[in-house]
């Protein structure tokens, strides 16, 4: 090939190429075109000024080689070659070109490797216009880039065309404008380094990736506009103190792939300002191994999967505005929301429903419908939870850090476990509300168990307005509290009002408490109608049963059996005290039983 060169205190001679005073022009009073070849400046420290020339055809279009000079390219377009479009590799190089670069052969548009860190600037000739234009090839790649560079709008659209920033780079990137549109492979790639990036494109990707960013050490990266994937998604793993921003909608339909994997990425920031999520077998939203999840105020959020968990979370923060999602749905998958050792702000579903369902619907799960095991805050509204083959909801506190679930306005049938189970054996407070739900054909044992053991030390609960029919024959609603010794001391401060409780079993009452502890256990109960539907069963039975428990009762305006159901109360060892215990048969529709003894309290027990 034809290859116009410049190395290094070398004189030009001919080809229209003047040199003098150290400055090279390729000019000469008109358009010029390397049909069958390129430029390659090796060494050069000069300045270069190249002006109204077009390069095509085999090899490299322009390939500055451990350059540190000054190179303006003006109204030159680089058209289809077989190599690289323009290629900086090492030096300092600082670039002006303005013009187009098309490639539509197997070879990057752009490439800058080899440690490079001048400054490159790609300026479109008409505003508006593209300066890269890829319709083959391997579109921008960047290894080891340490300088800056700056591009005008960019359409990379065929082939692999998308942006590779790899080796390392710890430079400055920007990409004001265009689009990525369906490569074969990744649509964007950033890989190790500390980079700062600003992408101003949009991106489709129907085969492989989206987003992949890995193994950063630091650095900003922020996507401006949407991503439309029906490919394999965004993956964000192995980085640390890098900060991570979606500011456009994610519209993913991933099928049997995770639509958003994020994955131990330790001490970094990664923020969404919406997500739209249908897959199949892939996970919706899976968040793992450190990091800190921002959903920014106000956006809307949906999550819809079969057999994938729709959001998965363990071990990562959730920033200050929390993580709110209008929906979540699943039908056959192992759980529908998985949760481990989440801190931060609130996670909630549904807040803007008004019927169950509004707030999405996990059907059929294998395991649990939603496991929440040492969550900060939690809260489940409008859903539909049927046919989980454990628990509808599961939830565990065993850690010092305070947690909050809240579920309200929810359906809950079907379910082989508990419909709501939890396990409170943790230091730090523990708040759990059941709020307006209905609970419905259970196959499995309680409706709603609620086990307070071991280090809990304080416990708020509220129970209020929920319809609860156990068919399985076991309590409508259980409460425990356990737990020996001083250093396992624990308050547990409950409200149950205006429920109702339905079962039918001889031997386990519709809603049956019971304080083992050492410690106190506050129950107001109030306003309930309860019935079992076997008539030698009880409907409410309430008992202390260790020498170091307190129960302290307010039970008042509840119903009992339609008026001929029974209350047990027994104190069989410690202490139990009654709000108005004179009055507690005439407050209360039903027979009260008093076994051992209790004693009156004429002020009520606090309530949550």
């Amino acid at each position: 090939m034809t290859v116009l060169e410049v190395e290094a205190a070398r004189r030009l001679g001919e080809r229209n190429l003047w040199a003098f005073l150290g400055c090279y022009y390729l000019d000469g009073g008109g358009e010029k075109t390397l049909g069958a070849g390129g430029i390659r400046f090796t060494d050069f420290d000069g300045t270069a000024t190249i002006s109204e020339t077009t390069i095509g055809g085999a090899g490299t279009g322009v390939d500055l080689q451990n350059c540190s000079g000054t190179f303006t390219f003006s109204d030159t377009n680089i058209t289809d070659t077989s190599g690289v479009a323009f290629n900086v590799e090492g030096g300092s190089a600082m670039v002006a070109f303005t013009g187009l670069i098309a490639q539509s052969n197997n070879a990057a548009a752009v490439s800058v490797s080899g440690g490079h860190t001048g400054t490159l600037t790609f300026t479109p000739g008409t505003e508006g216009d593209d300066v890269v234009s890829a319709t083959g090839g391997t579109g921008l790649q960047f290894a080891a880039a340490h300088g800056t560079y700056t591009f005008g709008q960019v359409t990379l659209n065929g082939g692999d065309a998308g942006i590779d920033i790899t080796g390392g780079s710890t430079g400055t990137f920007a990409f004001s404008s265009g689009s990525i549109t369906n490569p074969i492979g990744t649509a964007v790639t950033i890989d190790g380094g500390t980079a700062t990036v600003s992408l101003g494109t949009t991106i489709e990707n129907n085969a492989d990736h989206s987003v992949v960013v890995q193994n950063m050490t630091g650095g900003t990266i922020a996507f401006s506009y949407g991503i439309t994937d029906t490919g394999t998604g965004v993956s964000l793993h192995d980085n640390s103190d890098t900060t991570i921003t979606f500011s456009g909608l994610l519209d993913l339909n991933t099928g049997a792939n995770d639509a958003v994997n994020l994955a131990n990425n330790t001490d970094s920031t990664i923020t969404f300002n919406g997500v739209t999520i249908e897959t199949t077998g892939g996970q919706g939203f899976a968040a793992t191994g450190g990091g800190t999840v921002v959903f920014a105020a106000g956006t809307t959020n949906t999550i819809s999967t079969t057999t994938g968990i729709g959001l998965h979370l363990d071990g990562v923060t959730i920033g200050n505005d929390g993580m709110s999602f209008e929906s979540i749905s699943v039908n056959g998958a192992a759980n529908g929301i998985l949760l481990a050792d989440v801190t931060g702000g609130t996670i909630g579903v549904g807040a803007s429903g008004a019927a169950a369902g509004d707030g999405g619907t996990l059907a059929n799960t294998t395991g649990d419908a939603v496991s929440a095991t040492n969550v900060a805050d939690l809260w489940l509204n409008y859903m539909t939870i049927s046919g989980a083959g454990g628990d509808a909801v599961h939830v565990v506190h065993n850690d010092d850090n305070a947690s909050w679930v809240t579920i309200n306005q929810t359906n809950l049938s079907g379910f082989a476990g508990q419909g709501v189970e939890l396990a409170a054996t943790g230091a730090g407070q523990m708040t759990f509300d059941l709020t307006t739900n209905t609970f419905s054909g259970s196959t499995g044992e309680e409706s709603i168990l609620l086990n307070i053991d071991d280090s809990a030390k304080t416990v708020l609960m509220t129970i209020a307005d929920n319809t609860v029919n156990n068919g399985a024959g076991y309590s409508a609603l259980a409460l425990n509290v356990a737990g020996t010794g001083s250093s396992n001391a624990k308050t547990v401060t409950t409200l149950i009002d205006g429920n109702t409780f339905t079962n039918d079993s001889a031997t386990a009452a519709t809603a049956d408490i019971s304080n083992t502890a050492w410690g106190a256990l506050n129950a107001t109960v109030t306003d309930n109608t309860l019935n079992n539907a076997d008539a030698g069963g009880t409907e409410c039975r309430i008992v202390s049963n260790a020498a170091t428990a307190t129960v302290f009762l307010n039970l008042n305006g509840n119903i009992a059996g339609s008026g001929g159901g029974t209350y047990d109360l027994t104190n069989t060892a410690g202490t139990f005290k009654v709000y108005n215990l004179a009055d507690v048969g005439t407050n209360n529709s039903g027979t009260v039983n008093q076994t051992g003894s209790l004693t009156n309290s004429t002020t009520a027990p606090p309530t949550p």
